[in-house]
């Protein structure tokens, strides 16, 4: 019998979690955003989100996330139509099996706000197969859910054709999706001195619901540029990185000085911590574990 842990998705937010390492750009830790992002619904597997969406939300550069879905879709593990903005793992209904038929019901709304396309049309045949296989009630619950137009638009992004044509497909998208146009193929720098954020980027606070964060507050930017400067961290979307920036800020109703102190004073135990280990090593060399 397979064994199964619970993921609460507000992980992605939540202060602690965003304060450590974060997740490199590859297959695998796309493939666990994949299943535990906050645009997932309780649809098993079909939810609404972009490539540059979701690139901004992991803090990877648009390229690179592109690269990893490309590794995901070629095991067929999952689908995404970038047009209409959805993305499909098919076989994320056989680990999540409705509870119950009222659950199936619930789709329903979460169903209405998925874009129609081909991709959907295919949701709902696996889903529907999937229902024959339950009891009745699950297939009386099932009808609440609207069958796909017959005149999708636009064409799915996955394991549906050759490698070769999604590649070029893939290529296709970059050229043609102008909002995203500007940080295809940019090399990586490192960030300005006098950089900016963009004359959107409080709309897109707004969006993803952070009222309290104000992008040009000059204490926010210069704590964010300091940042990485002091790290020389390079980067091909330094706008995605301030996006990311802010929605990891806390929600404090300001900055928060008392954290800050408190890092700060973390930061001296731990390289005091560093100190002691580094004279102990000078002293009394490696333990025969490691050396």
């Amino acid at each position: 019998m397979a064994r199964y842990r619970k993921i609460d998705v507000r992980v992605w937010v939540d202060q602690k979690f965003c304060d450590l390492s974060p997740l490199p750009p590859c297959g695998q830790a796309l493939w666990l955003y994949l299943l535990t992002n906050p645009d997932t619904t309780s649809i098993p597997g079909l939810f609404r989100a972009g490539e540059a969406a979701m690139a901004e939300a992991l803090g990877w550069p648009l390229k690179a996330f592109r690269e990893a879905f490309l590794e995901v879709s070629r095991k067929g593990m999952a689908k995404a139509n970038w047009e209409a903005r959805v993305v499909w793992i098919p076989k994320a209904i056989e680990y999540n099996k409705p509870e119950s038929p009222n659950v199936v019901k619930g789709w329903a709304t979460y169903w209405d706000e998925i874009p129609e396309c081909d991709l959907k049309e295919q949701a709902y045949q696996t889903l529907i197969t999937y229902m024959k296989g339950l009891s009745k009630g699950y297939q009386e619950a099932f009808k609440a859910i609207r069958k796909p137009s017959k005149k999708p638009s636009g064409k799915p992004f996955g394991k549906t054709r050759p490698i070769q044509e999604q590649e070029q497909e893939y290529k296709k998208l970059s050229l043609s999706a102008r909002a995203r146009e500007e940080i295809v193929d940019n090399p990586q720098t490192l960030i300005p001195d006098d950089y900016q954020p963009p004359p959107d980027m409080e709309a897109r606070l707004l969006r993803a619901g952070r009222t309290d964060i104000d992008p040009t507050d000059p204490t926010l930017l210069t704590k964010f540029i300091a940042h990485h400067q002091g790290k020389g961290t390079t980067s091909a979307n330094w706008d995605a990185m301030y996006l990311t920036w802010c929605l990891r800020e806390r929600k404090s109703g300001g900055h928060d000085n008392g954290e800050t102190d408190r890092r700060s004073r973390t930061k001296r135990v731990a390289d005091k911590l560093d100190e002691i280990a580094r004279r102990d090593i000078e002293e009394n060399g490696l333990p025969e574990v490691l050396g």
